[in-house]
């Protein structure tokens, strides 16, 4: 319905969504009888060159798009445009009082406008009447992101009288339909037109009344656009109905799939975990059927992995984990050990949660040699060179891995001057801060030198079998939540070291580690291979459709009733 959706406006603002008629009146008479009540609305006359644009101005291409009964003209000659009204930021206020009136903004402007969260200024900012909203009006988002600029809606009811801001216009089209016109500014094509025409800041993107106004619009006879809108209403109707009818069983399939893998990540014991399973599995291939439903199935592997529901457990026959890394850090830093245990002074009644039998718990900052994060070299990015030593940042580690795209580099002389930031084979770097919090990379063996910034921590356990193991409770649904509690209660500077040290992680034997490494391994590749497999499908259907669309759009194709 997506498709649908897009596909109409094109279809209607082409001629090719109902016939034309020879008894319609000529669009010619048409425009012209704007022009003269435009200029009754002047006094006469235009008082600018930029008031009626010659139409000549219009590419042949554009007039090539439609029927030969229509004519194409600069949008600033059929529609007058009513800039909106501007206000210090200290004047708005987000509840109404005497006084104050109602004022539309970028963010009003959706599908259709929203009503429900409006501004209000003081009423003295309305200098004239073409400052407040119509019904009829079109208004336009004029300044905001490059993906948004341009975005229309249509004020078909007034719930409040409201002015709209500077970062609006509002379109008022002189005899042509406000239906019309809509359709037209929502197809790709203009779309493209108008983001391409805007000019563009670090942020904002900005459409200005000199470069709207010579917009090519296609202008039909007005008895074809009154029948234009009306099929485009009920084609639209239609399309509703079936997305409803779509999403009500996407929607129910989604809650079923996830139920089922709740149950199945919650299971408490081995037959409950076979149970939920094989609910699951008799029911595969309905629950999982776009490629976006992979990504919760991987999550439920990984806490079935640290929940000791993937494999076979041991009992007995392996030194404590935990102890070899106490140990180690008592001899290597005893001051570190001893301030570690002064933080956990009440371990002795450490909670060690739902962790499977045979299996222990443990501190992280006990488990590691090394915890710290980087920091930035001196003058920031100045420091960087075009080629050097890695220098890892936020944006260079994922879960699968550290992505080398757009790395930055250091001098050899800077690295050296980092020495506490070096990164070795086998480390565990993780995110601290930031949108990406949480991400959790092993640096490869074959990586070569490189630093990490402030925002990436160095993990470096003292038993360097576990590291594979730390990742995955790290990059799991219990790690991940470990790394979001910590937020709680602080500012979004990121994770403290005091804070990753407290993490509670659960610890199978290390032979056990090894088998539940290697199932997830092996269960995470058949997930690859089933997000592929679907993706490929949804990606016939897109082309077949986008094929449709191609057919549709030909020039062969004759308007039908």
């Amino acid at each position: 319905t997506g498709w649908l959706r897009s596909v109409l406006p094109e279809l209607a603002v082409r001629g090719r969504l109902v016939r034309q008629d020879e008894g319609d009146e000529s669009a010619r008479s048409l425009v012209e009888l704007s022009k003269g009540r435009r200029l009754e609305s002047t006094g006469g006359r235009f008082t600018r060159s930029a008031d009626h644009l010659p139409e000549d101005s219009i590419a042949d291409s554009e007039r090539d798009l439609v029927p030969s009964s229509w004519a194409v003209v600069p949008l600033g000659n059929v529609v007058t445009i009513a800039r909106g009204i501007t206000f210090p930021g200290s004047a708005k206020s987000t509840e109404p009082a005497d006084g104050l009136v109602a004022c539309l903004r970028t963010t009003n402007i959706q599908d259709r406008i929203e009503w429900d969260d409006l501004i209000y200024v003081p009423e003295e900012f309305v200098k004239s009447d073409r400052d407040w909203v119509r019904v009829g009006d079109i208004l336009m988002s004029t300044a905001n992101s490059r993906e948004l600029v341009g975005k229309v809606a249509l004020a078909d009811r007034l719930p409040v009288s409201a002015a709209f801001g500077g970062f609006l216009a509002a379109l008022r089209p002189v005899e042509m339909l406000p239906g019309f016109l809509m359709a037209v500014l929502r197809t790709e094509h203009a779309r493209t037109l108008l983001i391409g025409s805007s000019t563009q800041t670090t942020n904002i993107a900005n459409i200005s009344m000199e470069r709207l106004r010579p917009f090519p619009l296609p202008f039909p006879p007005l008895a074809e656009q009154h029948r234009i809108v009306a099929k485009v209403d009920e084609l639209m109707g239609h399309a509703k109905v079936l997305e409803e009818r779509h999403l009500a069983p996407t929607s129910t399939r989604v809650r079923l799939r996830d139920a089922t893998l709740h149950a199945l990540a919650g299971a408490e014991d081995h037959a409950a975990t076979e149970i939920a399973w094989a609910r699951i599995e008799e029911h595969f291939e309905d629950l999982f059927t776009e490629p976006e439903d992979i990504q919760p199935l991987r999550q439920t592997i990984l806490q079935l992995a640290v929940r000791g529901r993937l494999v076979a457990q041991e009992t007995g026959g392996s030194e404590s984990i935990v102890d070899q890394s106490t140990v180690a850090m008592q001899q290597e830093d005893p001051h570190r050990y001893r301030a570690l245990l002064k933080q956990f002074e009440d371990d002795a009644h450490l909670v060690k949660g739902n962790i499977a039998c045979g299996w222990e718990a443990g501190r992280l900052g006990f488990l590691l040699q090394k915890m710290g994060a980087g920091s930035t070299p001196l003058g920031g990015q100045s420091a960087y060179v075009p080629s050097g030593v890695k220098f890892l940042r936020s944006q260079n580690i994922y879960n699968d891995g550290i992505r080398c795209d757009g790395i930055a580099h250091i001098p050899s002389t800077t690295h050296e001057n980092m020495a506490g930031t070096h990164v070795q084979p086998g480390d565990l770097l993780l995110n601290i801060t930031g949108a990406s919090i949480g991400r959790c990379a092993i640096c490869p063996s074959d990586f070569g030198p490189a630093n990490v910034s402030q925002h990436v921590a160095i993990l470096r356990p003292y038993v360097q079998q576990v590291r594979r193991w730390l990742h995955l409770f790290l990059t799991s649904p219990a790690g991940f939540a470990e790394v979001m509690g910590s937020q709680v209660g602080m500012s979004r500077e990121g994770l403290s070291m005091k804070r990753l040290a407290e993490f509670v992680v659960p610890l199978p034997p290390l032979a056990e580690q090894h088998r539940i490494v290697a199932k997830v391994d092996e269960l995470m590749a058949l997930c690859d291979t089933l997000e592929a497999s679907l993706t490929r499908a949804k990606a016939c259907r897109e082309q077949f459709a986008g094929s449709i669309s191609t057919a549709l759009n030909g020039d062969h194709l004759h308007p039908t009733a």
